[in-house]
């Protein structure tokens, strides 16, 4: 019997934000160990109020599959909402309790990591890879197979720390489960000495393009198809393409693709390049043009017949909006402070932030909650800025807070950076 142990740490960090996240967010938002994540994982939820199943229910549903041959092994699982780099204290913290964790579990044949792949902390280049870092130094030569995000900005250091990465395979993101079976099958097939993963990266210089990034959508649609088919065909356990997070903070920030296969080393070589080109050709397709703060206010007022129909939706473009980033999470109550609202908003907001706008005892955690704009003064909370409805039109504003980095290579050469 091969027992496989399994654990999260996973957050994405706006590094623009102020705010640091702190082991209080994890623990508020999703934080388990041993067999309360085990019933988690298995009966569901797994993230009450966000995930019924996710990547460690997928997991557990691969071990299922093998449970004559297999014993998961529950580890930890920290999950906390997207914000500020994670203080010191806390990702040392989470680090601590992993390795011991992993200490108290005995004899170990493989391990499946669940990381979101954009997470920062105060004072660490890479959290991330410097987890693998450690559980690696801890577990020696035992098959380490990590799970990211599509959003995940992977590095030689995790290339090096790892066995096989896999990433989601749709944007928006609903393939959570299946990616941590295909995760588990790799990490499974390791242990019983079935496969031998090789696993080969390409990194571009480019932070955006794309255009929308959507999966099912062109430009982005042909190179997902590309990946989905040499899955299909079997010419490789996975293939990834991984679109950065370009509000994270690293030297060496940009998309990436990745390829897994069994000891084919050169068929792993050979996808990589081609998604690596496929992405380069789109590079210059940029995402839309959003409207500023003031013209996406004065787009719904005029929009009488569809407001008739449901609410009106204005979303900061900064992707982790609740991170509040300078420059971001006040810019449509900055707009219209003096105009006449559209209709009786409703504001998400961060508590840190409401303590600023009236007065109230700050709390490290977040919390998304209608109330809170009934707890701002009038005088504040005349924005429409967001509203939640089941049938509604949705506005998008541009905040976007400057950035000193490119966001894609100013050489038009297609060469691709390779280490």
């Amino acid at each position: 019997m091969k027992r496989i142990a399994f654990a999260r740490i996973a957050q994405e960090t706006n590094a623009l934000s102020p705010v640091a996240t702190t082991l209080a967010d994890f623990e508020a938002s999703h934080y388990l160990e041993g067999d309360a994540l085990m019933r988690a994982a298995t009966e569901g939820p797994e993230v009450p109020g966000f995930f019924r199943r996710a990547e460690l229910a997928g997991f557990i549903t691969a071990a299922r599959d093998r449970r004559t041959e297999i014993e998961p092994v529950p580890l930890l699982s920290a999950w906390a909402s997207s914000g500020g780099p994670l203080s010191q204290q806390c990702f040392e913290t989470l680090e601590e309790r992993l390795l011991d964790a992993l200490r108290r579990a005995g004899r170990i044949d493989a391990f499946y990591f669940c990381l979101h792949g954009a997470m920062g902390a105060q004072g660490i280049t890479d959290p991330e890879s410097r987890l693998l870092a450690s559980v690696r130094a801890q577990l020696g030569g035992v098959p380490i197979v990590v799970s990211h995000d599509l959003h995940a900005n992977v590095t030689r250091a995790r290339v090096d720390a790892a066995d096989a990465i896999v990433a989601y395979q749709t944007n928006p993101h609903r393939d959570h489960a299946k990616i941590g079976a295909k995760a588990g099958r790799i990490a499974i097939g390791t242990a019983l000495g079935e496969i031998k993963p090789v696993m080969a990266w390409r990194s571009l210089p480019m932070i955006l393009g794309g255009g929308k990034t959507i999966d099912f959508l062109k430009p982005m649609r042909a190179v997902f198809a590309t990946m989905r088919k040499a899955e299909r065909r079997g010419d490789v356990l996975a293939a990834s393409t991984l679109m950065c997070h370009p509000w994270n903070d690293h030297p060496a920030l940009g998309w990436s693709t990745v390829v897994v296969t069994d000891n084919d080393q050169a068929a792993a070589e050979r996808l990589a390049e081609q998604l690596a080109e496929q992405c380069w050709d789109r590079r210059h397709q940029q995402p839309p043009v959003f409207p500023s703060a003031t013209e996406a206010i004065t787009r719904a007022r005029s929009a009488r017949f569809r407001r008739k129909l449901g609410c009106v939706t204005m979303a900061d473009a900064s992707d982790v909006v609740t991170a509040e980033p300078p420059a971001t999470r006040r810019t449509c109550s900055g707009r219209c402070s003096n105009r006449r609202p559209v209709s009786s908003p409703t504001v998400p907001c961060a508590i840190p932030m409401r303590s600023r706008c009236c007065g109230r005892a700050p709390s490290e955690t977040w919390s998304r909650c209608r109330s809170a704009a009934r707890s701002i003064p009038r005088a504040r909370r005349r924005s429409p800025c967001v509203a939640a409805s089941s049938r509604s039109t949705t506005v998008t504003a541009s905040a976007r807070p400057s950035c000193s980095r490119s966001t894609t290579c100013a050489s038009s050469s297609p060469t691709v950076r390779r280490w």
